[in-house]
């Protein structure tokens, strides 16, 4: 239960706190530069996750914060309410009657955290270690960026589709290697001071 829990709640953070720069020629370079001065934000979110196999479909919601740079929690709300806090180094997740603490060391799709902080942090360089990434600027000033897996460790993922519209992250699409996949909506919300 907690590593599909653990996988979404890694990709929705890395791209629901990101503001990018409003221009006609939108960037790599420029929506991490964007990402860098983000210091502090708090959005909502609604997550989706289908189960192919188990034929299955479940609504999440919640909201997130983020403290750069060093600090990721999310807050479910429905359908449990319990969090999810990410550092360099682990994941605590805390759930009525249950509470672990993963290190990269414990399951390989942790190094995903890893990944997360360098996104929201804006640290290309770091990004681009483990992951391809295609950035495609689109019509209505629309943006995606792709994130492909470089090594067997981060192959727990197909590639990690990101959305966004002028400043905001709108919208996740993941899916893991059995088939199950999530889509991760952001609410617009301002950065907290």
């Amino acid at each position: 239960m907690f590593k599909p829990l653990l996988f979404i709640s890694l990709i929705f953070i890395v791209c629901g706190f990101s503001s990018v720069a409003h221009s006609n020629s939108l960037t790599l370079e420029s929506l991490f530069s964007a990402f860098k001065q983000i210091k502090s934000q708090q959005k909502n979110f609604t997550e989706e996750q289908i189960d192919p196999i188990l034929d299955i479909r479940i609504q999440k919601s919640g909201y997130l914060i983020y403290q750069s740079p060093e600090n990721l929690t999310l807050h479910y709300l429905t359908p449990i309410k319990g969090s999810i806090i990410f550092t360099p180094n682990q994941v605590k997740i805390d759930f009525p009657r249950r509470t672990v603490i993963l290190s990269p060391d414990d399951a390989p799709q942790m190094a995903l955290s890893q990944t997360i902080l360098h996104l929201l942090n804006g640290n290309l360089k770091q990004l681009s270690t483990n992951f391809t990434l295609q950035f495609s600027p689109q019509s209505n000033q629309t943006w995606q960026l792709n994130l492909i897996p470089k090594n067997a460790t981060n192959n727990y993922f197909h590639p990690i589709q990101i959305r966004g519209v002028q400043k905001q992250m709108t919208e996740i699409v993941m899916t893991d290697r059995t088939g199950e996949s999530r889509k991760i909506s952001f609410e617009k919300l301002l950065p907290t001071p």
